[in-house]
This record gives structure tokens, sequence and C-alpha cells, in this order.
């Protein structure tokens, strides 16, 4: 269950106008494992989370303005994966919980900057977007050398993408017939991780 409450603090000025928030998140699960109709392991969770927000615009003069967002969200790992319980239904591909796993933060930001040229009729706008999440949950497999896998959850960081585009629209002389182009560029980094026995490697 997630129960939350949304706070937010807004000004308002000539040029300019912003708003700051704050969300009260409270998630709570539980899980109950069986075995031959008795409780094996009963596990509950109780997290509260804080993830801020931000928005922001600038206005230049009467066309050209600049907009910047910002959102934080977490999010709690998968109440299965927090179970210490060996799956080894599959014997060459073995399955562990990880009760020591940590919820996982979201940071998105968003950049974008538009303006007209009166006297050309055209217009602008650039846009750049950076996300990141903090304590990912991703599986680490580890090849054994018999040749099964034991897959376990686990928290890494380095997981983050980018990306922007440009969009450019401007009539001809005639201005019966006008030029758009459109550039985008973006990357992303991620990271996983392998091992055979206890050679461990870091892949991105």
């Amino acid at each position: 269950t997630t129960n939350s409450i949304q706070t937010s603090f807004r000004t308002v000025r000539e040029k300019y106008h912003y708003t700051v928030g704050l969300d009260i998140e409270n998630q709570k699960s539980q899980s109950h494992t069986y075995v031959q109709d008795s409780t094996k392991n009963y596990q509950t969770r109780n997290v509260i989370n804080y993830p801020p927000n931000l928005n922001f615009q600038y206005r230049f003069s009467k066309r050209p303005n600049l907009r910047f967002n910002y959102r934080g969200r977490s999010a709690q790992p998968n109440i299965e994966d927090l179970q210490p319980v060996i799956d080894n239904s599959n014997t060459t591909n073995v399955r562990l919980g990880n009760p020591s796993l940590k919820p996982s933060f979201n940071n998105n930001l968003n950049a974008t900057f538009n303006t007209f040229l009166s006297k050309t009729s055209s217009s602008l706008n650039i846009n750049l977007q950076y996300s990141n999440r903090m304590n990912a949950v991703i599986r680490k497999i580890t090849y054994n050398d018999d040749g099964g896998r034991v897959t376990q959850p686990v928290n890494t960081n380095g997981n983050w993408s980018t990306s922007g585009n440009v969009l450019f629209n401007t009539p001809l002389k005639n201005k019966k017939l006008s030029i758009n182009t459109t550039s985008t560029a973006q990357y992303s980094n991620a990271v996983s991780f392998t091992s055979q026995g206890e050679k461990e490697n870091s892949i991105k």
C-alpha cells in the first residue's frame, strides 16, 4: 500500500515564476513464503520517502523563454527480491533473494528553450534531458564451472541517460513554403554484473 501527501510553494514575478514541491510517500509491503503449508518466512517493510520537484520558467522578453524541470522519484525493491529464499527448482538457473536491497532513486531533469523571431516568422526550440538512477536494482549472474548459473538482485550505481534535440522552422521568401529541421542526439550508460566463479566483471 502507498499513501502520499504533496506540498508545494509557488512564486510568480514579472519575468519568472517557479514552484518548489515535496512529496511525502509512505510505502508498506508484506510478503509470506510458504513451504508445505507452513510459513517459512514473513517479511514486512515500511518506508517513508521524500521525493522533491522543481519547476522554473524565465521569460527573457516577449518571446524567448527558458523552462527547467526537476523531479525525484523513489522506488522500492520488488518484495519477492527481498526474500532470503533460494529457488532451486531449476538447478541450472538458481535464483537468490537479497534482503539487503536498498530503495532506488531516480533524478530526472529537463530544460527547454524556445523563441520566435517575428521578422522572419522563424521558431527555434532546444530541449535537453538527463536522468540517472541511484541504487538501481539489477540482476547479478554468477556462472558455475558445471555450466549452471546463480542469479541474485543487487544494487548498483552508474545507470544514466541523456538526450537533446533542436527544432528549427523558417518560411521561405515567398511565405508559401517553409523549412523544418530536427536534430536529435542521445547517449546512455547501463551497468551489469557477471562473474565466473569468484571472478567478477562489471559491464557498462
